[in-house]
């Protein structure tokens, strides 16, 4: 399988035999099987950074809920974008807002939101995020499979951004997956005590994981939904290759 942890960041993996190395993602030995397989990653430099610095910003009264009613701002936030319809009525969002990782690389890259009028509101831009960053995971699946890798039909996705069913509706609909979470809350530290648990004698197999953990739900991606967002994925790559020279030089006129 390959698998997607959203949190900060995103970052998206595989595990193979080593045939086939994409020069615009990074591939190592893996260490649980180091001696025959190849571990193939990638990812976004911002994911959920980017929500929490909305919600910072922009959504005073949704953080008061959280404080004084125990509501997820985030949940709040989810809601209201649930009205908008995929692509966010003409809003494309490049979510480069601390540079970016693969497969562009790009430190001067600039977050930007493209196609603002008077008609869109704060829930279009919320939106317009999340499906940025779903791009940026489209973006990087497709670098490995240009480089000839063979994925699963389903890409596994862990970490806090699964708590949102409308965000993993927009991974499953942008990159064309159907999306499987996990019923538990599973991030690194999870393979941490796993490679302990091995290298100490605790257990006795890398399979052992499997005893661990179950999965939850399966998201599948609406053919009608990934229709449209094709259309906008040409788009966030042309746009980037048109702006990349203006991003850098912003970054040096102060």
């Amino acid at each position: 399988s390959h698998v997607a942890m959203a949190g900060t960041s995103i970052c998206w993996g595989v595990v193979h035999k080593g045939q086939h190395l994409s020069p615009k993602l990074v591939s190592f030995p893996y260490v649980a099987y180091d001696d025959e397989m190849i571990y193939t990653f990638g990812g976004a430099a911002t994911a959920g950074g980017i929500v929490k610095w909305f919600r910072d910003q922009f959504c005073v009264k949704e953080r008061e809920a959280e404080r004084e009613l125990n509501i997820s701002a985030y949940r709040l936030l989810d809601e209201e974008a649930e009205d908008i319809p995929p692509g966010s009525e003409g809003l494309l969002l490049l979510p480069y807002f601390m540079g970016e990782r693969s497969p562009i690389w790009d430190p001067d890259a600039k977050g930007t939101i493209i196609g603002l009028t008077l008609y869109h509101t704060r829930k279009h831009i919320y939106r317009a995020i999340l499906e940025g960053v779903a791009y940026s995971l489209r973006h990087n699946i497709e670098a490995g499979l240009e480089s000839g890798l063979e994925l699963a039909e389903e890409c596994v996705m862990v970490g806090g951004a699964t708590r949102s069913p409308l965000w993993m509706k927009m991974f499953s609909d942008v990159t064309g997956y159907p999306i499987k979470t996990l019923a538990q809350n599973v991030e690194a530290p999870y393979g941490d005590a796993l490679l302990a648990g091995v290298g100490t004698g605790v257990l006795d197999s890398y399979e052992r994981i499997k005893d661990w953990v179950r999965f939850d739900r399966t998201i599948y991606p609406d053919k009608k939904a990934k229709k449209i967002y094709d259309q906008y994925f040409i788009e966030y790559k042309k746009a980037y290759k048109s702006l990349k020279d203006t991003m850098k030089t912003l970054g040096k006129i102060n």
